[in-house]
């Protein structure tokens, strides 16, 4: 994964957490795991 892909989605991460549910929906489009924290 390239060190740019990983900075977007610890952005995304970041700003919407996986402890709240209505996030989903976001994180999906990050190709973020709905409830779990990006692990890089």
């Amino acid at each position: 994964m390239s060190d740019h892909k990983v900075a977007i989605q610890l952005a995304a991460d970041a700003e919407w957490p996986h402890s709240n549910t209505e996030n989903a929906g976001v994180r999906g489009q990050f190709t973020l795991a709905a409830r779990r924290p990006l692990v890089a």
